[in-house]
């Protein structure tokens, strides 16, 4: 019997890639492929659907702030980049819930390819 047939979830990549992969791209990506289907679905998953959580609340905060703006327009005044962060700054405080959690997954996905990746050097 060979080793494919023996683990037929055999990684497709290895610990070290796994987590550059889980680092840089997309966390629970090293995971799915080096077999950890469950937790690396978890972790993509999560962050997948925060993704229009977070279109929404930008969307929302544009729509409030777009009235002082749209006045600032019809008054002559040519609006920069300093106006529009002037307008969102009361509604900046807001931003702390959209952060967290794709912070929680990154470090957690992180901690875990590090975990994986030294346990495959002990074997």
């Amino acid at each position: 019997m060979n080793a494919a047939s023996e683990n037929p979830r055999r990684p497709a990549i290895g610990p070290g890639l796994a987590l550059i992969l889980s680092m840089l791209i997309l966390p629970g990506l090293g995971q799915l492929l080096t077999g950890r289907l469950a937790r690396g679905a978890v972790m993509a998953g999560v962050l997948a659907l925060w993704l229009p959580v977070v279109l929404v609340k930008v969307g929302m905060d544009l729509a409030a702030i777009m009235p002082e703006l749209a006045a600032k327009v019809e008054s002559g005044t040519q609006l920069g980049l300093a106006d529009v962060q002037a307008a969102l700054g009361p509604l900046a405080g807001g931003l702390s819930w959209v952060l967290v959690p794709p912070l929680v997954i990154w470090f957690w996905a992180l901690a875990d390819s590090i975990k994986y990746w030294l346990g495959q050097r002990k074997q």
